[in-house]
């Protein structure tokens, strides 16, 4: 599985939204770290994350650009095909493949509409 390595999602220039469990809970598989600060899957082949109904008011009725960070696997092994799929009121919105974004980070952004609800 790609190494998930995502904190946080910057909105804006005034809002981060925090991936952590109150936001984003585990809805199937288990992330890697059991008290996490990130999401990430670990040995798991599939996991979901949720965005929960108590996103910030400063992401709901706004217009703007999510932005995603993301590390690839660091294990030479690592299968390039493995992705994550990013969602948006249940429409699929982007796929980010395990293409070796590491050491450094790489990044995705995605339109947010202030009609979008998570």
């Amino acid at each position: 599985s790609p190494h998930r390595n995502l904190k946080t999602i910057p909105f804006g220039e005034y809002c981060t939204v925090q991936l952590t469990p109150t936001y984003f809970p585990t809805e199937y598989g288990f992330n890697a770290e059991e008290d996490y600060d990130s999401l990430r899957a670990g040995d798991s082949t599939l996991v979901v994350w949720l965005a929960t109904e108590i996103l910030p008011d400063c992401i709901l009725g706004v217009n703007g650009t999510l932005n995603f960070g993301y590390y690839s696997d660091n294990d030479i092994d690592r299968d390039p095909e493995d992705n994550m799929e990013i969602f948006i009121d249940h429409k699929r919105e982007r796929t980010i493949y395990n293409d070796g974004c590491y050491p450094a980070s790489c990044s995705v952004e995605i339109n947010w509409a202030s009609t979008n609800r998570g």
